[in-house]
């Protein structure tokens, strides 16, 4: 009986094969690469393919599974994590869910990552401070309530009416406990008999980073 030798326990079976031609200077070239950076040629190349652009993310947002797009933030983040780290700042935002401010005293990279938020359907003032804050005094991960302009449409009036209602966002750690959060403070309002609506949102988490000038362009490096 042949025995197979087991490969790297993955989530992400490399069950496709590609193949593509290259000149003799480019092979020795990923070659080198790949002896300096200790890895294969194979993830050099996968490395160097985008996880997803900062735009077609937030694009992404109300049409996909946000456990895919969890997936896509994990990534981003275990890329930023790589020690041998270098990359232009200005190619950030084209090839993963984040940005960086280089504008703070310190630059700080933000990562995406996707979790909910609720609208509460009710446009006092007064009802957002002294019906909302008491009943979710004791809650912990979630945002301040804030206030977000919307438009009202009735069918006997021209013109919208601009009114402002309350929401809130889930700011737990990961996907799982934003959504059981979700479902308490949903309940919460279910039980008070308060309408809203829940919709599909992200939060950005920074890390500050180290910048290296180098030739008229600056890049994230990990050192």
């Amino acid at each position: 009986m042949l025995y197979k030798k087991p490969g790297r326990p993955t989530d992400s079976v490399k069950d496709s094969l590609l193949k593509v031609r290259v000149d003799i200077d480019t092979l020795q070239a990923l070659d080198d690469i790949a002896k300096k950076t200790q890895k294969n040629r194979s993830e050099l190349i996968r490395e160097i393919l985008p996880i997803i652009s900062s735009k077609d993310y937030e694009n992404m947002i109300s049409t996909s599974s946000l456990q895919r797009l969890e997936q896509y933030s994990v990534a981003c983040n275990d890329y930023f994590e790589n020690p041998n780290l270098k990359i232009n700042v200005k190619d950030v935002s084209s090839n993963f869910p984040a940005f960086v401010d280089t504008i703070a005293p310190s630059p700080i990279l933000y990562i995406k990552y996707p979790t909910y938020k609720i609208r509460i359907l009710i446009t006092s003032y007064n009802s957002t401070t002294n019906i909302l804050e008491p009943l979710f005094k004791n809650i912990d991960g979630m945002s301040t309530i804030y206030l977000t302009q919307c438009f009202q449409f009735q069918t006997n009036q021209s013109q919208p009416k601009i009114t402002f209602f309350p929401e809130l966002m889930c700011l737990k750690s990961n996907l799982e406990e934003n959504t059981t959060l979700k479902n308490v403070i949903c309940s919460i309002l279910m039980q008070n008999n308060i309408q809203y609506e829940v919709w599909p949102a992200y939060s950005i988490v920074g890390k500050n980073v180290t910048i290296l000038n180098e030739d008229n362009q600056s890049y994230i490096i990990n050192t």
